[in-house]
């Protein structure tokens, strides 16, 4: 047993303890790229993830409107007139699937839409 910690030690480049009831440690740090997407699917499904450790906003960019409800995520959502409607704010990196549904006005509105991942 004691030669394959120090056959593992060798191979990683650390100092083996020399009693085996020393504590020993290793930390590894890495730089990993930002990763954010959006799809809106048929049927009104969103898929978003965005691996930024401080969030993201999903924005629904969609035609001008006034008066449109939106709900995402369990809340209800007014559209804006400019046609970029911030549906959801995440406070830490996350990713998922939820339903986007118009609660009030044209689905003509919907045609042509699409869903952008704003890191923060």
């Amino acid at each position: 047993m004691r030669r394959t910690v120090w056959a593992a030690a060798a191979v990683l480049g650390v100092a083996c303890p020399a009693a085996a009831d020393d504590a020993a440690s290793v930390r590894v740090t890495a730089r990993v790229a930002r990763a954010c997407a959006a799809t809106l699917g048929g049927g009104g499904t969103i898929e978003a993830y965005c691996n930024d450790p401080k969030g993201y906003r999903l924005v629904l960019e969609h035609a001008p409107a006034s008066g449109a409800v939106f709900a995402y995520r369990g809340r209800e959502v007014r559209a804006r007139p400019d046609g970029r409607t911030p549906l959801y704010a995440a406070r830490t990196a996350e990713g998922g699937r939820h339903e986007l549904r118009l609660v009030q006005g044209d689905a003509a509105l919907l045609r042509g839409a699409r869903v952008r991942v704003e890191p923060r």
